[in-house]
């Protein structure tokens, strides 16, 4: 069985192109675009919000459905003042749970950061994972460090869950833009120095 999130409420509309989910690339800066994954990343889960949940999040994106990718990119650059990566990109899971609700407060929306911690069994959190998607939220997955050759341009980065297949025990992700299925027994190494976490928002 295959489950996903509303996939409209990640379009992101180029002309006559339909884009699944945001691209980094699309910052204007180099520097953004190199380092900007958890930026994109929290900038595509607040514009899911606010079109899932518009009754509390509607001033989280503040622009019109289905999503254009020039006002996409404008609200980027907005959720980037407070989403900020270091020198070495978005490593800590922590940090992109507190900077994100830092921007929807500044928008005077209320969200509670979730996460699924790294020291969980792959067995555990695939469980947290259905059920965070059976909710309706979109989970933000970090991959810091992983061994899998498949996974290569999946580390050190972030992306959207946006949903998973019960049968191959995947998880399908949004990135640079476009849809991709990952194993999530691969994903989900701990074994140090592996690492990889994921964090959820609801609205309060």
């Amino acid at each position: 069985m295959r489950k996903t999130i509303d996939l409209d409420a990640i379009s992101i509309l180029d002309g006559k192109a339909r884009h699944y989910g945001a691209d980094q690339h699309w910052f204007k800066k180099t520097m953004y675009a190199m380092s900007g994954c958890g930026p994109v990343t929290a900038a595509l889960v607040t514009m899911y919000m606010a079109a899932v949940f518009p009754e509390r999040c509607a001033a989280l994106y503040p622009y019109g459905f289905p999503a254009r990718k020039d006002e996409f990119v404008a609200h980027m650059a907005d959720v980037r003042k407070y989403v900020r990566p270091g020198f070495f990109g978005l490593t800590d899971e922590d940090h992109f749970a507190k900077s994100t609700v830092a921007y929807a407060k500044s928008k005077g929306v209320r969200l509670k950061a979730q996460k699924i911690l790294p020291g969980l069994s792959a067995g555990v959190a695939w469980g947290f994972i259905k059920k965070v998607i059976g909710e309706k939220y979109l989970p933000a997955l970090l991959i810091l460090k992983n061994p899998e050759k498949e996974l290569v341009d999946f580390t050190w980065h972030w992306m959207a869950v946006t949903g998973y297949d019960a049968e191959k025990r995947t998880v399908l992700i949004s990135t640079y833009a476009k849809a991709h299925e990952l194993i999530f027994e691969k994903v989900w190494n701990q074994r140090k120095p592996y690492k990889s976490a994921c964090v959820y928002f609801y609205p309060e």
